[in-house]
């Protein structure tokens, strides 16, 4: 197998140099914060773990980028960035840690991006950012990471390669990216992708949720083709989401509310109405004897404690197609 990566002298951990390996939460200048960090000091305590280190940095730190040849600098790193980098440890008065590389080194190691489409524009896709170096938005200060504009977690905007096509994505469902950060001082773009996973076919999972005793009329819209739990009734319940692999959607933002459909595609089709006091399930095979029990059930009396259903989701529409469903009524 041919090797696709050397790293040789200083930049090997477990030789003289201490090293620090995280992701850049923040950067002021040539200072460095590092959060959740692998502190490895050798002769000592030899591996460890630290929630912060900061890491001052100079033109005597040396850069490379995994996998890539030429010329980095220290402004290859910024805010969002997983990185490796060499030096001396130390300890600041509040007693974190702190590394001086000024005359040590830094590896940029592959960062992920995880967000739901905004928008695509030619090789620019913008995302409502998820998270980033597996990391929630609200971790990183991106103050200095634009040259017009700072990055920001409602408009992170990522640049395709022209080996890879924003044609998969979809408008308002999760993508994954795995690429480097911008260079500091240097966005927009924010974030420029190697490898992309599109979730825009990915099947999805509803649960809804309403507190004890449940809601006498979940459904704003109950017929053999369609059902409709309207916005309102969404922001009554306790817990509303739609899983799309990592992310969760939250469907009580759509203003039409959330329809469910069947799916007309599923090959083995599977509906429920669950029972919660009597501890009994009735099954059926097709939507229509489904909702028929079901409206027979909701009639004014018996109330409806959850929704779950698997299925594909059209975030563009709103729209979930379920082919398993089941309805849980408290009684």
């Amino acid at each position: 197998k041919a090797a696709t990566q050397l790293v040789a002298e200083h930049g090997v951990a477990g030789t003289s140099l201490d090293s620090v390996e995280g992701t850049v939460v923040a950067r002021m200048g040539d200072t460095l914060t590092l959060a959740d960090d692998l502190v490895y000091h050798p002769g000592q305590f030899g591996l460890r773990f630290d929630r912060q280190v900061t890491v001052t940095v100079g033109t005597g730190t040396t850069v490379t980028e995994a996998g890539a040849s030429g010329a980095f600098s220290i402004e290859d790193i910024s805010v969002g960035q997983q990185v490796q980098l060499f030096g001396t440890l130390g300890t600041a008065s509040a007693g974190s840690a702190t590394l001086d590389a000024t005359s040590g080194s830094a590896q940029l190691m592959p960062t992920s991006v995880v967000g739901t489409v905004i928008s695509t524009t030619g090789n620019l896709v913008t995302l409502n950012l998820q998270s980033l170096a597996g990391r929630p938005p609200s971790s990183f200060d991106f103050a200095g990471t634009g040259s017009t504009q700072d990055a920001t977690a409602t408009a992170y905007t990522v640049a395709l390669p022209a080996a890879l096509s924003a044609a998969t994505l979809g408008t308002g469902l999760p993508a994954r990216f795995s690429g480097f950060v911008t260079p500091f001082g240097s966005a927009p773009p924010d974030f420029t992708a190697a490898s992309l996973v599109s979730y825009a076919q990915t099947r999805a999972l509803l649960q809804v949720r309403w507190p004890a005793p449940g809601v006498t009329d979940p459904f704003a819209t109950l017929t053999g083709t369609e059902l409709l739990i309207s916005q309102a009734t969404l922001q009554a319940s306790a817990q509303d989401g739609i899983r799309i692999a990592s992310v969760v959607l939250n469907p009580s933002t759509l203003s039409a509310g959330l329809q469910i459909d069947p799916d007309t595609s599923a090959m083995n089709p599977q509906f429920a109405i669950g029972h919660l006091k009597s501890r009994k399930v009735d099954s059926f095979g097709t939507f229509g004897d489904f909702v028929t029990a079901l409206t027979t059930e909701l009639n004014g009396t018996n109330e409806a404690l959850q929704v779950l259903a698997d299925g594909p989701y059209d975030a563009t529409t709103g729209v979930f197609s379920a082919d398993q469903m089941v309805v849980l009524t408290n009684d």
